[in-house]
């Protein structure tokens, strides 16, 4: 047998480490909801190619996609605009949770962002925001690091 069908959560910037570990997940027969974080006026954007929906129909799994900026995330839980809350519901109970920051790199930055290294910084404060809401919903934590890890290039 396949074992049993699992709930995964996976958040993640756009692509990278974090699509794979999604698409994969869901081809084994898995449920997977992957919470994208991005950058605010960012414009990168979530394409799964047919192919891999294809594969993980056959397979019985399932991918949902949601996701936030890094801004929202960053806002006290009291602000209107925090979708801090919204990740913990939206998640629900998983039996695991994979959180990385792979991919930070490729984000493509808004043309008004004056300062990209703190953009990235915000993201990646942003990714593990949203990674402790879903834990904390519910599951087990898997925390899956990129290298080298951000700051190295800093003065």
């Amino acid at each position: 047998g396949t074992g049993e069908k699992k709930t995964l959560v996976v958040v993640s910037p756009p692509g990278g480490v974090g699509e794979v570990a999604a698409v994969h997940a869901a081809k084994s027969g898995h449920a997977v909801r992957w919470f994208v974080v991005d950058a605010p006026s960012s414009k990168s954007s979530v394409r799964l190619p047919s192919s891999a929906l294809d594969a993980v129909a056959k397979a019985g799994g399932s991918v949902e996609l949601a996701g936030s900026d890094s801004a929202s995330l960053l806002l006290p839980t009291a602000d209107a605009d925090s979708s801090v809350g919204a990740v913990g519901r939206w998640c629900g109970s998983a039996d695991g949770v994979i959180a990385t920051l792979d991919g930070i790199d490729d984000v493509e930055f808004g043309t008004d962002v004056a300062d990209v290294a703190e953009s990235k910084k915000d993201l990646a404060d942003a990714v593990l925001v949203a990674a402790r809401e879903a834990a904390r919903a519910g599951g087990k934590k898997v925390a899956v690091l990129p290298a080298p890890t951000l700051g190295e290039d800093e003065e």
